[in-house]
Parts: structure tokens; C-alpha cells; sequence
């Protein structure tokens, strides 16, 4: 828009062309998206305001009602992109639980499979201490049944982790 010349504005008529000015240049600015634009034509409506007289009054409230529409359509369109960038937000924080779900699940996982070959090395130890101690000519009763025992508790935990 050109410059305006507030110096060279005498009646009513000529602040009212500066304003329609002013609103077809508002109307441009919005419709083409353009941030600075939207607010140089609300600069220039407030500068309207404070240019022109009291007998432009009725024009002033035309100007401010226009520096308003803009301001809420500045911020709808914040507040949309403020939603937008909260769903991604939240999409992002549903990967990420996602993920360390599969990781825990999966930690999970690996630690039993460790637990199951750690009792099995357990289960053959005790396989191989037992059958020594029943090749004794006097095989100590007590620690058979402590094998026993044993043997019965590695077979739960076996079974308890599947």
C-alpha cells in the first residue's frame, strides 16, 4: 500500500477513503496469508484510529472492529496450529510409550530366557553332584532330599516364567 499522507487528510469523505483503502489493503493481507502483511493493516488501522478526528468516530469504530478481526483471526490461527502441534505431541508420546513397551516386553523376554538356561546349568550341576553322592557307599540322606527339594523348586521356576 502507499504511503499515506495523514498531514494532507481534511474531511470526512478523505478519512473515509483512506479507511476503505485501508480495509481493501486488510483484505488482501488476509486473504493472502501473509503474517507481516496482516500486521502492517492492522498498524496501519490503528494508526487510522490515532490520525483521525472526532468527527471520525463513527470510521474509527469501523477500524478497530477491522484491527480486531484481525487479531482473532491471528489467533485462531495460532490456536489451531498450537492443537496441531499438540496432536503431533501426543502422537509422538504414544510412539515413544509404544517403543518402550516392546523394549520392556522384550527385556522381559531376554531375562527369562536367562533365568531358564541359568536353571538348567543349576538343574545339570545338581544332576551331576547327586549322582556322585549316590555312587558313595553311604550317600548322605539329607542332602539327597535337599537335591530333591531342589530339583522340584527349578522345575516350578521353569514353569512359573512360561
Amino acid at each position: 500500500m502507499k504511503k499515506i499522507q495523514w498531514d494532507s487528510l481534511y474531511s470526512v469523505n478523505d478519512y473515509a477513503t483512506v479507511l476503505d483503502a485501508i480495509l481493501v489493503y486488510t483484505t488482501v493481507a488476509v486473504e493472502n496469508g501473509v503474517s507481516k502483511d496482516r500486521l502492517d493493516a492492522k498498524t496501519l488501522l490503528d494508526r487510522f484510529v490515532k490520525e483521525s478526528p472526532v468527527s471520525c468516530e463513527f470510521l474509527d469504530l469501523i477500524a478497530r472492529r477491522a484491527a480486531t478481526d484481525i487479531f482473532e483471526r491471528e489467533a485462531r490461527v495460532a490456536l489451531n496450529a498450537i492443537s496441531e502441534r499438540s496432536n503431533e505431541l501426543n502422537a509422538a508420546i504414544n510412539g515413544l510409550n509404544a517403543v518402550t513397551e516392546e523394549a520392556n516386553s522384550s527385556r522381559r523376554s531376554i531375562m527369562l530366557v536367562s533365568l531358564n538356561e541359568g536353571l538348567s546349568r543349576i538343574e545339570n550341576s545338581l544332576q551331576i553332584i547327586k549322582k556322585a553322592e549316590e555312587a558313595l557307599d553311604q550317600p548322605d540322606a539329607r542332602l539327597l532330599e535337599q537335591f530333591a527339594t531342589l530339583k522340584t523348586t527349578i522345575v516350578a521356576l521353569k514353569k512359573f516364567e512360561k
